[in-house]
């Protein structure tokens, strides 16, 4: 049976009508083993779900939803016609690949610029993030896949990282993280228990809390802390010890000649911290900042000229300090027992 044939205009004012009219439903949203959202204004897809069993995942760059839809021709009969939509895929969304235990690998393509929260989660036999276009990694992302291992570089593309989100990978021993974000987030690396170096890129402007989900707590492996120039403070308890779940084996810590203060408790504690060298821009030193920091200064200490406040007990034991000591014109706050037991001070 023939259609009736209509005049240009009227044809692209019938089939204007038949979308809104002629019984048009989304019959899929599914693509294999994909399950998907989609934006019908950006024509923007994402997955939303996998059904498949495959160890080695490669996430589609498009996807296609397919529409059935009622047509009648000339005879007034009804037939079945199908549209078909192309979406380009953009975002993983939440817990797509949830405990997939078996999850060795998962490409995906440069048009996925998002992972959603716990994407990966528990994903214990993933050898390697898939992060290379990303820009936004969702809260525990990749919490508990303990097959990552090695270096992790988080690059400068990513501008939003979610708390918890390497929380648990405990195979990660190094750490480089460039990303553009204001501050880490809670809990980021919390528990990975073999991260031994950690290296914070000049783009980020915060080292987060040191007491409200520490983002390095119970990291006890970590020796070398290097911070970068975009960090102006180092924050209440950040490496000291008066939190357990601190790093209990740091060693060396490399502060930017952008730091202005150093909070209380800082590094409160840290017998094992050596060569330690305290920027000429620091202002401000917060009370235990040092406390019992016994090697961390190894001769003279060298305040900076800008330092006006110093708290109290902030250098009490460190008797690694030794020679004179000078405390200047411009110190105009100094706290109770700030150099108590400096027993090399002469």
């Amino acid at each position: 049976m023939k259609l009736r044939s209509c005049p240009p205009r009227l044809a692209s004012q019938a089939i204007a009508v038949a979308l809104l009219l002629l019984c048009g439903r989304a019959v899929a949203e599914t693509d294999g083993d994909w399950s998907f959202s989609y934006s019908q204004s950006s024509f923007s897809a994402t997955i939303t779900g996998y059904s498949g069993s495959s160890s080695v995942v490669t996430i589609p760059s498009t996807v296609t939803r397919t529409e059935e839809y009622r047509e009648q021709d000339e005879d007034g009969e009804w037939h079945t016609r199908y549209r078909y939509y192309h979406y380009t895929v953009t975002a993983i969304g939440g817990s797509v690949f949830k405990n997939k235990t078996s999850l060795t690998s998962a490409t995906i393509p440069s048009s996925v610029t998002s992972i959603g929260s716990s994407a990966f989660f528990h994903c214990t036999s993933l050898s390697s993030p898939p992060i290379n276009s990303i820009s936004h990694i969702g809260s525990s992302a990749f919490e508990g896949c303990t097959g990552i291992k090695g270096e992790l570089h988080l690059g400068s593309q990513i501008t939003s990282l979610g708390d918890s989100a390497f929380k648990g990978c405990t195979g990660i021993s190094s750490v480089v993280i460039d990303c553009d974000i204001d501050s880490l987030p809670k809990n980021l690396f919390s528990s990975c228990t073999a991260l031994e170096t950690v290296t914070v890129g000049d783009n980020v402007k915060s080292l987060g809390s040191g007491m409200d989900g520490p983002p390095f707590g119970s990291c006890p492996s970590i020796k070398t802390f290097v911070v970068g120039r975009g960090v102006t403070h180092i924050p209440d308890a950040y490496f000291g010890t008066y939190y357990s779940n601190t790093p209990l084996g740091l060693r060396t810590v490399i502060l930017p000649d952008t730091i202005t203060s150093i909070g209380g408790n800082a590094f409160g504690g840290r017998t094992n911290l050596t060569a330690f060298t305290l920027p000429a821009s620091v202002k401000s030193i917060g009370s235990y900042a040092f406390k019992n920091c016994r090697k961390a200064f190894d001769g003279e200490l060298s305040l900076g000229a800008q330092v006006a406040t110093i708290g109290s007990s902030a250098f009490e034991g460190c008797t690694g300090i030794k020679g004179e000591l000078q405390l200047g014109s411009q110190i105009t706050s100094l706290g109770d027992s700030a150099f108590k037991g400096c027993t090399g001070i002469s």
